[in-house]
């Protein structure tokens, strides 16, 4: 899989900045950047290899900011950030620019994790358009509601994939999750979706957990669903939504989708 950067440009809201992460790249800069191809969409830079495109993401005690230098270093070919640089950012980045003969794109955004789900979306063609999608939202029972209606689907002659906590299938049969998050970030979520589609799905159950809905991670908004299930709601992850009903909202943002 292989995009060139204004086939993605369309997607999303940005600027195209110098290395400095302020100032405006010119019109002839901006042409030359949008012809930048990537061949692979990286959140974690010491997965970064020649030709991707790394996600600056905003943490909790640090910043993806600090990781854009060992991106570059490892062979990004562009970085998606947000926020100013500061001063140890901007040596750091400098320095490893030196270290390289590329011309490294510098896109800022106002959300860097908000903006991985379009980008991924359009990355890999927008695979949940062609595939019929059930959401599975609630407080208990997702994982095995996914795995039920999955089963249901395969034995009633539908070639389906799943993604849940425990298990997931890309077409063929189930295999454990070693990661055993609920719901992955968009670009994980997007590549599955679009390697369900290269085996032959013509259905996928997706495990749609409230932070996966939540706008804050907006790891499921560009899924477009097509049925939505609804288990339970309980009083849990109030550390991340805050308030109960918010909460609830994050779970019912499944349903707006429909």
């Amino acid at each position: 899989m292989e995009k060139s950067l204004e086939q993605l440009a369309g997607c999303f809201e940005h600027s195209i900045v110098l290395q400095d992460g302020i100032t405006a790249a010119a019109d002839t800069d901006i042409q030359a950047a949008n012809k930048t191809l990537i061949n692979n969409l990286v959140f974690d830079s010491r997965e970064v290899k020649n030709g991707s495109l790394f996600f600056a993401l905003p943490g909790t005690h640090t910043t993806g900011n600090r990781f854009i230098a060992q991106a570059i270093e490892n062979g990004a070919s562009a970085v998606i950030f947000q926020d100013n640089f500061d001063e140890n950012d901007k040596a750091s980045i400098n320095d490893a620019l030196k270290k390289t003969e590329k011309k490294v794109v510098f896109i800022k955004v106002e959300n860097a994790r908000f903006a991985m789900s379009p980008v991924a979306s359009a990355f890999y063609d927008n695979p949940s358009s062609k595939l019929v999608v059930y959401g599975v939202t609630g407080t208990e029972g997702k994982s095995s509601t996914v795995a039920f209606i999955w089963q249901l689907l395969r034995l009633a002659g539908f070639k389906a994939g799943f993604i849940s906590t425990v298990q997931y299938s890309l077409g063929g049969e189930a295999v454990n999750n070693p990661q055993h998050q609920t719901t992955p970030e968009a670009p994980i979520v997007q590549r599955e979706l679009y390697e369900m589609l290269r085996n032959g799905c013509t259905h996928a159950v997706v495990e749609s957990s409230s932070h996966g809905l939540s706008v804050r991670t907006n790891r499921l908004g560009d899924v477009l669903f097509d049925c939505g299930v609804f288990m339970n709601v309980t009083l849990e992850h109030l550390e991340f939504h805050g308030t109960y009903e918010q909460y609830k909202s994050d779970k019912a943002n499944l349903f707006r989708a429909l």
